[in-house]
């Protein structure tokens, strides 16, 4: 209702601020006086003549108003997105890079991996070596509880974010149990790459776990 409004506002008080221009503020100069200094001139004092004419007129500020009533409307409906971070390049290799300052406390990522299901370890390693890999690497959702893991539904959609975060023993980023998901720990720069301690959160029967303990060498892809 808002914008319909404003856009009334501004298609019935514009009309004379359009004529305006389209009228004399454009018109050409005679052939005849092309190449004398003062009618190259005259263009130009029409279109100030014409400008000083429209900002005269009682319709003017309420054109203007409308303009910056549909931009502020526009922004206040503009998305909520707190992204801090993406997929990139770091000093870990492929991890999480900042795009923008990221402030102490900021959520980076989720700890739950949506579009996924729990399945025991028995059925997760039934599947192929290559498959068993990759979702031990991308969705190592290991729940000490009941020794289930997590596998997607949607692995196209389904990839989470926090799969690409690496490990580092002076991690700028730790867990946060309550929220479940990771925040950083200090203030971030951009293109800083955000590290966190897999031996802090991760439970310890979990593949991560186990990769870190070993220095990710020489280790078994089974669950």
């Amino acid at each position: 209702m808002l914008r319909a409004a404003l856009w009334l506002l501004l298609l019935s008080n514009g009309a004379s601020a359009l004529r305006v221009l389209s009228g004399t503020a454009f018109t050409r100069p005679t052939r005849a006086a092309a190449f004398t200094r003062p009618a190259r001139e005259a263009p130009v004092r029409m279109v100030e003549e014409s400008m000083t004419s429209m900002l005269a007129m009682p319709q003017v500020p309420l054109v203007c108003a409308g303009v910056t009533l549909l931009f502020l409307n526009e922004f206040l409906q503009r998305p909520k997105l707190e992204i801090y971070v993406r997929p990139g390049v770091g000093a870990f290799g492929v991890g999480l890079i900042c795009i923008r300052s990221v402030p102490p406390g900021a959520c980076i990522c989720e700890c739950t991996a949506e579009f996924s299901d729990r399945v025991s370890a028995l059925r997760l390693n039934m599947l192929r070596p290559s498959v068993r890999r990759t979702v031990l690497e991308l969705f190592d959702g290991y729940d000490s509880s009941d020794g289930t893991y997590s596998v997607p539904t949607k692995y196209d959609q389904a990839i989470p974010i926090i799969s690409f975060i690496n490990h580092s023993e002076d991690p700028n980023c730790e867990f946060d149990e309550a929220s479940n998901c990771i925040r950083a720990s200090r203030r971030l720069k951009k293109d800083e790459e955000c590290t966190v301690d897999y031996l802090q959160y991760q439970d310890k029967g979990s593949w991560t776990y186990r990769a870190c303990q070993s220095d990710f060498r020489k280790f078994s892809f089974w669950a």
